[in-house]
């Protein structure tokens, strides 16, 4: 139920159409992996490429959560202001300026958590080389890019509120 929330939090603070773009800019690049894959170059690269995706998530969770836990401590007065500053209100709640910064890093490792997951499952129960497999491959690409993309854009919002810009 937790993560529910914290899904629908995420997506009312950075708004239904802006990811809504995002998705539709995600699913074109997973189309385009899966469509695009050279069968011969695919079945090589395939299994390598996900180890590299495995710890690469492994890192970003790390990363995310040391960023989320220098987030939680830091005591500047511009945090402070961001904190009072209400950003949004919705029907239960006040969110903050802070709070923009802080549900889309908590999103971010819930999200890399469960990709992380899933990658690891994925591969005991089918083959990379099969149907199925080719479409999670390309499918795991496009929200590892995701992901990443996410992360960038809280550490920046993070940025410009420290830095006042």
């Amino acid at each position: 139920m937790e993560y529910i929330l914290l899904f629908w939090e995420y997506f009312t603070v950075k708004g239904w159409k802006s990811n809504l773009f995002s998705s539709i800019i995600y699913t074109i690049v997973s189309v385009l992996i899966y469509v695009y894959a050279d069968t011969c170059s695919y079945a090589q690269s395939a299994a390598s490429f996900l180890n590299t995706i495995i710890t690469v998530l492994g890192i970003m969770i790390g990363f995310t959560i040391s960023t989320f836990a220098l987030l939680l401590t830091v005591n500047s007065p511009k945090v402070e202001e961001a904190k009072k500053d209400i950003f949004k209100e919705t029907r239960n709640r006040k969110i903050s300026t802070y709070d923009t910064i802080l549900i889309p890093l908590a999103f971010v490792v819930v999200f890399q958590g469960s990709l992380l997951f899933v990658d690891f499952l994925f591969p005991i129960f089918y083959s990379l080389n099969s149907e199925k497999g080719k479409v999670f491959f390309s499918v795991s690409v496009s929200l590892t890019i995701y992901v990443v993309n996410v992360l960038m854009k809280a550490i920046l919002h993070f940025y410009f509120i420290i830095t006042k810009q």
